[in-house]
């Protein structure tokens, strides 16, 4: 059911090292917090179609999707998040039964952005869970580095 997804935006003005590792960083922290291990996965849905989830455990039935961003969210990082929320939710139907469903955040700013409005309301409707697991200061430092790269 799984295969390996191509990073097709890699090289796209939003994507950045910095926040292809500070994805992996989120993603090992969360591991420890949680006891168990989440590995990024490409999930076959059928008619040629995949989706690619940022966390996934089978034995515990986890799906996650990581945001790394600091400070308050701006359109289209709500877009984004709103987007990971389907994505969350379309994936957790396609595998059948009921699946734990988190957004991690990386910053507590964010995730107040998220709680804030209506998507912290739609994500509660959901049973969709809003984590922060926070970055280390470089990992916080190489992602404020890079958001102002992108602003440019």
């Amino acid at each position: 059911m799984t295969t390996t997804c191509s990073r097709s935006i890699q090289g796209h003005a939003s994507d950045s090292s910095e926040q292809r590792k500070a994805e992996k960083e989120t993603l090992t922290t969360l591991e420890s917090k949680l006891k168990y291990p989440l590995r990024k996965e490409c999930i076959k849905l059928g008619k040629g179609l995949r989706v690619e989830v940022d966390g996934k455990n089978d034995q515990e039935k986890m799906l996650c999707e990581i945001c790394c961003h600091i400070g308050s969210l701006k359109a289209g990082q709500r877009h984004k998040v709103a987007g990971d929320m389907l994505k969350l939710i379309f994936v957790e139907k396609a595998l059948g039964g009921e699946w734990r469903k988190v957004i991690c955040l990386v910053d507590q700013q964010a995730r107040d952005s998220v709680e804030n409005s209506w998507l912290g309301a739609a994500a509660e409707e959901m049973g969709i869970e809003v984590e922060v697991v926070p970055l280390s200061k470089a990992g916080r430092d190489d992602i404020r580095k890079a958001q102002g790269r992108q602003r440019r």
